[in-house]
């Protein structure tokens, strides 16, 4: 017998009543998970329902000759132990009749029935109300399209099809390959300003390919589509059809292939995209190709594939492990552990058959509610960045509607549901309790606090190696890597022209005196022009004579050679100002780290406990910190560019900047000392970067977030 109760107080609204199913009504066996189903399924309207066998069994002695009570009756004689209980059997009535697959021959009762199925009703268009961001409508019926292209879909949905798909993706596949680094390097202009027309129109290309693959495989495995239209994803238009009649597949590799179809159709288009982005000049077409290749790989992973979003991965996770509803299952598994274990409902039954099961359905509600509630919270982000006033009453409703709704409907459950009648004082307590120790563990136990911040390691001392003047290296001296004294040659440069334009000076000089001794004997009055020549000419040749000497490259100070960008550079132009290397002495070791001012507030509102850095290369080493200096001025050149975006670095630099060191934001710098020990000295470490990681005081978590929303809101918003 069925879990529900026998008996029902609404059973007089169904009990004279002579119902039966549409004729045109198909049903369809099926198995999941070892348990036999049926599927109801109306052709026409697309209206698909599950029952189970005692279900099916009650529903067949509804011809339209027996009433409910007649039918029930018969059921309870023939197999008491199997037939359904009445609240069962009203709640398939009250459903089906909803869902359009019964008819009945007494208005009265079927508008009486209607009434009950009210909740049902209201559940729907509260459904959609919370799903305002994502509005469907309807317009166009594209089943006798593709009934008309039917021979063709035979070819592309099979053995022919599949080949050839797979040939495409290794061809794109291997176009891509070939240029990975450009592929990598051309993202940073996907969002430009004059990008985002074409990625809009590109995504509504890809989007209806996408679609129009789910319609072609459900036509091809004997489905029906009636429904192609456009859906406003957070009010932006793209396609859609309703494939839903996969429901009525018995093979679960069909369901699961046209879950899979829209992805499949991308992945094809995007392959054809990369062999024309990759022989293709820069240009309108090789933007657009790059834009569907970029949108067919990244849309597809993060929203279609993600089965914690209700799209297509979501509908194939549930068809593999034969999991209907896999949302609406995980919510009610939740909600019997709480129950069950919290509030102590005995005769609460579990959704999953075993503990395995039951454990995956919880996990699944829980990170899928979680996972849910972060996108719309960017959604929300994304909306308020470019539409203030909408943004702001969007998230008051998405306030209301996914977390206030929710919690309000959780009290409500606590304080009236029948079905607590006996352990509402334990549910009331349990509450009670919980909501206590959450506001204890959020607003009075204090938890550690802390902040991190890129930086970069710096020997003291450490010298720079400049050229002073342009030349090309002719001879590396020093082997990079070993110590070397004040004065050590370094590198030696060459350059002809200053040299021969510094015998050209000594030329001049020469002539010059000699004609100034001439000038003596014969013509005095020209003496002293002649002297102010000879001035100028020696003044020019100390001037060349300095940079002659510039080009020998010598250390300032006692420590190692470091010079990586000098090993195969023999011959190479070296303007004046370029750095070769450093010298870096064997002294202490500085961390100094880049805080933006977001933390900048925690510097000098609350007194740092303490600091500790990690550096790349020797992430396992933890060095803590002493010497704590914060420098109370802004700044906005980095000590290094390998901090900054154009580097791989976490700091956001200015794009006309060509040293890559220009902060769009001004910063604050902080530095401390690291200890002498723990990993290589201070000469092998010079300009590592790395991570540091502030100490603050203990502070709850609530207040913790508090301050992480304000921040939040200040800095996309401008609150």
């Amino acid at each position: 017998m069925s879990d529900s109760p026998l008996f029902s107080e609404s059973w007089h609204l169904v009990a004279g009543m002579r119902p039966a199913l549409r004729p045109e009504v198909r049903l369809r066996r099926q198995t999941y998970r070892g348990r036999l189903w049926y599927v109801l399924g109306d052709p026409y309207t697309h209206r698909f329902f599950r029952i189970t066998p005692e279900a099916r069994a009650f529903l067949e002695r509804l011809d339209g000759r027996l009433t409910v009570e007649q039918a029930w009756a018969d059921a309870m004689a023939d197999d008491p132990d199997a037939a359904p209980g009445q609240e069962e059997v009203l709640q398939v009535l009250a459903q089906l009749f909803q869902a359009g697959l019964l008819r009945s021959e007494q208005p009265l009762e079927s508008l009486r029935l209607a009434q009950h199925g009210r909740k049902q009703r209201l559940q729907i268009v509260k459904s959609q109300l919370l799903n305002f961001l994502f509005l469907r409508i309807p317009l166009w019926d594209p089943d006798r399209a593709l009934n008309m292209l039917a021979p063709l879909w035979r070819w592309i949905v099979g053995p022919v099809g599949a080949i050839a798909w797979a040939a495409m993706v290794l061809v794109g596949f291997a176009h891509v390959i070939g240029r990975a680094g450009g592929w990598v390097a051309q993202t940073e202009g996907v969002l430009a300003p004059g990008n985002l027309a074409w990625l809009y129109a590109t995504w509504v290309v890809v989007k209806f390919f996408h679609e129009l693959g789910h319609a072609v495989v459900c036509k091809r495995f004997g489905g029906e589509v009636h429904v192609m239209g456009v859906m406003l994803m957070v009010f932006t238009p793209f396609p859609y059809v309703d494939a839903s009649a996969a429901w009525y597949f018995r093979e679960r590799w069909k369901r699961v292939l046209t879950g899979a179809a829209g992805m499949i159709a991308e992945v094809f288009l995007a392959a054809i995209a990369a062999v024309i982005w990759a022989n293709s000049s820069p240009g309108v077409v090789n933007q657009v190709a790059y834009n569907v290749m970029f949108l067919a790989s990244v849309s597809t992973l993060l929203f279609n594939l993600n089965p914690l979003l209700r799209f297509d991965g979501y509908y194939m996770l549930s068809d593999w492990f034969d999991t209907p509803n896999l949302h609406g299952q995980a919510t009610r598994q939740l909600t019997y552990l709480v129950d069950r274990h919290a509030f102590g409902l005995a005769r609460a039954r579990p959704v999953a058959r075993t503990p395995r099961e039951g454990f995956w359905l919880a996990a699944f509600g829980l990170g899928s509610g979680g996972y849910r509630v972060f996108v719309l919270g960017l959604i929300l982000l994304f909306l308020a960045d470019r539409f203030f006033g909408l943004g702001l009453i969007i998230s008051v409703l998405g306030l209301a509607l996914w977390v206030l709704g929710p919690l309000g409907k959780f009290f409500v459950y606590v304080a009236s549901s029948p079905k607590l009648v006996r352990v509402r004082k334990r549910a009331v307590g349990v509450t009670v309790w919980a909501l206590a120790v959450l506001a204890l563990l959020l607003f009075v136990l204090p938890f550690p606090r802390h902040f991190r911040a890129p930086g970069v390691v710096r020997a003291d001392p450490a010298w720079e190696v400049l050229a002073d003047t342009d030349g090309r290296v002719a001879e590396i001296v020093a082997e990079p890597g070993r110590a070397v004294r004040a004065g050590d040659l370094l590198v030696q440069l060459e350059n002809r022209d200053l040299r021969l334009e510094l015998r050209r000076i000594e030329g001049a000089l020469a002539e010059n005196q000699a004609r100034r001794a001439l000038a003596l004997q014969r013509s005095p009055a020209f003496v002293r022009p002649l002297d102010e020549r000879l001035a100028t000419l020696a003044q020019r040749r100390a001037e060349l004579e300095k940079l002659v000497q510039a080009l020998e490259i010598r250390a300032p100070g006692d420590g190692v050679w470091s010079a990586p960008l000098l090993t195969q550079a023999k011959g190479l132009a070296v303007p004046r100002g370029t750095l070769l290397g450093r010298v870096v002495g064997p002294g202490q070791r500085r961390f100094v780290a880049v805080v933006s001012q977001e933390d900048a507030g925690e510097l000098f509102g609350r007194d740092l406990r303490g600091a500790e850095a990690r550096v790349a290369g020797e992430a396992a080493v933890e060095l803590e910190g002493r010497d704590l200096r914060v420098i109370p001025a802004e700044r906005r050149r980095l000590p290094t560019p390998a901090l900054g975006w154009q580097a791989g670095g976490s700091v956001q630099v200015r794009a006309d900047d060509q040293q890559g060191t220009t902060t769009v934001e001004p910063y604050f710098e902080v530095s401390f000392m690291l200890p002498a020990t723990g990993g290589p000295d201070a000469r092998v470490w010079h300009d590592r970067s790395g991570v540091a990681r502030f100490a603050l005081p203990a502070e709850p978590l609530g207040w913790q977030a508090w301050r992480s929303l304000r921040q939040l809101l200040q800095r996309r918003l401008g609150w």
